[in-house]
């Protein structure tokens, strides 16, 4: 504060073109008019103090800004009350500024003027704010300024603030100065209108520019919903008002897409993602850096109810892309259930024709066997025509049992037994491709409920399909155990493994990565449907150094089960 006296005779009129620059600052009104227009002020005004008080709702951006400019102190302060109630803790100064503020005050009290503002040039006299001769119609102002000026900030109809000014001596006002006064604070009134309503414009302009990217991205059925939602999250903060530090995310089905720093943000606000009734997700927007507080938490009530839109308008596009998946999964289960009715018939019809000659050819080897004497070569080129004629058989059950053709007879078996005989197939075929088959069988697991031959047609399956992982050679193991109330049959191989994108159709009908003609991409879907009939389940993974894992489980309370 300046020591020295200020007198009313040494205040000077500005000149013309001093208002001519408040108006300007004004009618531009950006963030920081208002300290322009109070350093114009505080330069021809020899006030030895300018506070200007903001309501909260009037300036949002407002911070407290405490600057030195030519030796005087001016500040512009977010009145933390925002003059919305008195408390007894109040000073006298500031019961008088909360009654100024809400127009409490009869202009024609002394020390008041039509505006309504306030000014005396002896605060250690008493001050009557309402009429009457009572005592308690007066106040006496606590503050160190012997001049004191209070005057209202009006934007439109609504008081936007209070301007206090302070003189260290008496009689620094008049009705000159009090009058230049009460139109630099109307210039004031009219740059905070001017600052609301470009303000306003801003935020329409950029929540209608939000509102048109998401149709424009949403209305483009080339991409994907990933796709979408990491567009929508990045040009979604761009609507906020503290844009340059705004970031968001949008969470579904415990998938996240936010914008860089998200993790870093401080305050911020969500709407949940709800579809169809149930809750799926949430979209929130907030800020990396902590804002002073607007109309909830530092965000504009008007970015709530744009973030509802934009919420809702991102659950009608999952909405809509669930409808198309589940259209277009339908479409793929119909054309699958269309091919196994195709394959079913087609099996009934070929099983006749292949059944009578394989039967013919069994029946003629088994004579031949029988005709003496043969030597032992013949003997066992029959054996083989007898072994290769009852596969083909099998394989024929196979493919009727898949096309619902045939019934399945259970009987108590020994899995050990099991494994073993569907080991003895591949031992051969293992030494020559250079794979070295171990295998470890529990004897303690109890006989179980089964159709023997569809069980070992699912070992051969997945024992066939571990070889051919290993077109260079490995390791082939197989064992037995139990685990949970199950008898468990594993196949662990060190081949080339199962990617993400096969895993999710595996046993999928006619589903296959191997070249055409070598596969028909029917073992896996038969093995899995075989073994659900038994009550059980198949799990795969891929092993942590190398190849793939398949386990069989069968359950051990399926004995005597019919």
């Amino acid at each position: 504060m300046l020591s020295h006296t200020t007198k009313f005779s040494n205040f000077k009129k500005p000149p013309s073109h001093i208002f001519h620059k408040m108006f300007r600052h004004a009618a531009l009104a950006n963030d920081n008019f208002l300290e322009e227009i109070l350093k114009s002020l505080i330069i021809f005004s020899k006030a030895n103090n300018l506070k200007l008080y903001m309501a909260s709702e009037a300036m949002p951006h407002t911070k407290k800004i405490v600057s030195q400019y030519i030796n005087k102190k001016f500040e512009i302060l977010q009145y933390k009350h925002a003059f919305k109630e008195t408390k007894k803790s109040f000073s006298s100064l500031e019961q008088l500024m909360e009654k100024i503020f809400w127009a409490h005050i009869e202009p024609d009290l002394p020390n008041f003027t039509q505006v309504g503002s306030f000014w005396t040039n002896d605060t250690s006299k008493p001050i009557k704010i309402t009429r009457g001769n009572s005592k308690d119609k007066n106040i006496y102002l606590k503050t160190k300024f012997k001049s004191l000026a209070i005057i209202p900030v009006l934007s439109g109809k609504n008081c936007a603030g209070i301007l206090e000014i302070g003189g260290l001596s008496k009689n620094f006002f008049n009705t000159i100065n009090m009058d230049i006064f009460e139109n630099t604070a109307q210039i004031m009134g009219v740059g905070i209108h001017n600052w609301q309503t470009q303000s306003k414009l801003r935020e329409r302009v950029k929540e209608l520019s939000c509102l048109q990217k998401i149709n424009q991205i949403a209305g483009d059925g080339t991409k994907s919903l990933n796709r979408i939602l990491q567009e929508f999250v990045e040009f979604i903060p761009l609507a906020w008002q503290h844009n340059n530090i705004a970031v968001a995310e949008i969470t579904l089905d415990g998938f996240y897409h936010n914008t860089e720093n998200f993790e870093k943000c401080k305050q911020k606000q969500d709407s949940l993602l709800i579809i169809n009734g149930k809750t799926r997700g949430k979209v929130e927007v907030g800020y990396t850096k902590s804002m002073p507080k607007s109309d909830e938490g530092p965000f504009l009530k008007e970015e709530k109810n744009l973030l509802e839109i934009i919420t809702r308008q991102i659950a009608f596009i999952i909405e809509r892309k669930d409808i198309e998946q589940d259209r277009l999964s339908l479409q793929e289960k119909l054309r699958h259930a269309d091919r196994l009715a195709t394959i079913g018939q087609f099996v009934s019809s070929i099983a006749h024709e292949l059944n009578e000659p394989l039967a013919n050819i069994l029946g003629y080897a088994q004579l031949a066997k029988k005709s003496k004497p043969i030597s032992k070569d013949i003997e066992g080129d029959l054996d083989k025509i007898e072994n290769a004629s009852l596969h083909a058989r099998e394989v024929i059950k196979r493919l009727l049992l898949f096309s619902r053709l045939t019934p399945s007879a259970k009987m108590e078996i020994d899995i050990n037994l099991l494994v073993d005989e569907s080991i003895y197939f591949f031992e051969s075929r293992c030494a020559k491709e250079n794979i070295e088959l171990t295998y470890s069988l529990n004897s303690k697991i109890p006989h179980i409920h089964c159709v023997p031959i569809q069980l070992k047609q699912v070992l051969i399956n997945l024992i066939a399909n571990a070889i051919q992982a290993m077109p260079h050679g490995g390791k082939l193991k197989i064992r037995t155990g139990l685990k949970n109330k199950h008898a468990v049959i594993s196949i662990e191989d060190t081949g080339t493994g199962i990617s993400e994108k096969v895993k999710k159709k595996i046993f999928t009908p006619f589903f296959t990565t191997k070249a055409v003609g070598e596969g028909t991409g029917l073992g896996l879907a038969v093995s899995n449907e075989i073994i659900t009939a038994h009550n059980g389940f198949i799990i795969f993974k891929n092993n942590e150094q190398k190849g793939t894992t398949f386990e069989i489980f069968l359950p051990l309370n399926s004995i005597g089960s019919k």
